[in-house]
């Protein structure tokens, strides 16, 4: 009996220390606060329930925290799976497959000189990576923003690699596309 009341104290007093840190990372993950609270709830249930197998061998955030990686890479593969989103680039391309804007492929010339410019930029950058598709998002901020190798994105994610460059591919062209449209064009 006393060792279930530990338990519930340690888990409480993780609960206090951690439920912070764990829900600012959830929410980067899932850009939804409400799934992210839903998700750190379930990550402090999973400890509870799994509490025997933490042997202290490393902090108990950091164990948390991959309790959440797997609740998450979890989530995105159950509401992923099976599912399709089609979005036409048929625009970029004419009807033999070669570009129609020649100026995608060459360097942008605009120079960034203020803090403020930046600041700027980067809250339009951030408007247009939360336009693309939820799963398209999650790839970018995996693979650039957190720069995790694409095996293990595909491993996380039951992905092949082909796909995972096809969307790559897709989420630069189109925010490209909204950058020049809602940027350079600002300027």
């Amino acid at each position: 009996m006393n060792d279930k009341r530990d338990k519930d104290k340690e888990i409480t007093l993780w609960v206090e220390q951690y439920s912070e840190p764990l829900l600012n990372r959830a929410f980067y993950l899932l850009s939804d606060r409400t799934e992210a609270m839903d998700m750190v709830q379930e990550v402090f249930l999973t400890a509870h329930l799994a509490y025997d197998n933490f042997q202290s061998k490393c902090e108990p955030l950091t164990w948390l925290h991959s309790i959440l990686r797997r609740k998450v890479a979890d989530f995105y593969r159950h509401k992923y799976r099976g599912q399709t989103q089609t979005i036409s680039l048929d625009h970029f391309f004419d009807e033999s497959g070669s570009w129609i804007d020649s100026g995608v492929a060459h360097p942008w010339e605009e120079e960034i000189d203020t803090s403020k410019e930046k600041e700027e930029l980067q809250g339009v950058f951030d408007d247009c990576l939360n336009r693309l598709p939820m799963k398209w998002k999650l790839l970018v901020k995996l693979y650039y923003l957190q720069e995790k190798t694409s095996s293990d994105i595909c491993q996380e994610l039951d992905l092949t690699k082909t796909n995972l460059w096809k969307i790559l591919q897709r989420c630069r062209l189109q925010l490209r596309e909204c950058l020049e449209t809602n940027w350079f064009e600002y300027l």
